[in-house]
């Protein structure tokens, strides 16, 4: 086995040429290091001007707000969060969407002039919730929002008369802010919307209905009448009952009588009906 044997003048050479390339193995480490946390601060690398589109009822600025506080601070307490490649897109949407229940669907970009874009789509109002029980008179501020699919979205003014048919009943409604929460399962939402077009059909105009824990439902026509019915019962089965009664020749008296209580519709095929202060 062989040894090499330096003299005590290449010893000293060798362990100069090595501090000196630890120290240069050192910088560059360090440069390295310093351009990755650097470059990602650079102000030409961050997120210049924020564009909110397609709001009509929620504002700019508290869209605006909202992104801010998501885009403040950074990754690891060194990259900025508002660096236009490492900005978090999905989260930004996620985020909006949780705070914002008026908002039905949106989408984030960010263009070549680092302009981040918002483009959102709000719900419309399509009827009102008032509350588990039916209350008389009705509070100011008891009813929120429900867009076509019953999803609850916003506080609702109040309003005279019956500008929105209205939805009574615990439904799916957790104690508090019932805001960003469906009534009821999609299926039975659109049962009742059926049923209303139905009976719509046949000039009966209802205005409110409540939907009970075991599921059943009365729903209350413009004129002080009650209509019962399941909400698991078959539409066309339904329909045919409803036809059998409204399209009969004594209803328009019996309408307009001011006597009628309700009509049940939940038993097959038979209809029962029940007159004030009468069985």
């Amino acid at each position: 086995m062989s040894r090499i044997i330096r003299s005590p003048e290449k010893q000293k050479a060798h362990k100069k040429k090595m501090r000196l390339l630890s120290v240069a193995v050192f910088l560059c480490v360090g440069a390295f290091v310093w351009l990755v946390i650097y470059i990602p601060s650079l102000s030409s690398l961050q997120i210049k001007n924020i564009v909110v589109r397609g709001n009509k009822v929620l504002t700019e600025d508290e869209i605006k707000k909202k992104l801010g506080e998501e885009l403040s601070g950074k990754y690891l307490y060194l990259f900025p969060k508002t660096n236009i490649f490492l900005y978090p897109r999905e989260a930004l949407q996620k985020d909006l969407l949780a705070a914002f229940p008026r908002i039905a669907n949106l989408s984030v970009s960010l263009d070549a002039k680092r302009t981040l874009t918002v483009s959102l789509v709000e719900r419309e109002p399509f009827a009102l919730w008032c509350g588990p029980e039916i209350t008389e008179p009705e509070a100011d501020d008891a009813c929120f929002y429900l867009d076509e699919s019953g999803f609850v979205f916003a506080h609702a003014p109040h309003f005279s008369g019956n500008a929105y048919f209205k939805f009574y009943g615990k439904g799916n409604m957790p104690a508090g802010d019932p805001a960003g929460h469906d009534f009821l399962s999609l299926v039975s939402y659109r049962h009742i919307l059926k049923v209303k077009e139905e009976l719509e059909s046949f000039g009966v105009h209802p205005v409110k209905i409540f939907v009970e824990e075991d599921g059943g439902a009365f729903l209350t026509e413009a004129g002080g009448y009650g209509i019962r019915f399941n909400l698991d019962q078959d539409i066309s089965s339904l329909k045919s009952n409803m036809q059998a009664v409204f399209r009969s020749s004594s209803w328009g008296g019996i309408a307009t009588s001011g006597a009628l209580e309700y009509l049940d519709f939940r038993f097959g095929n038979k209809v029962y009906y029940k007159y004030r202060n009468k069985e």
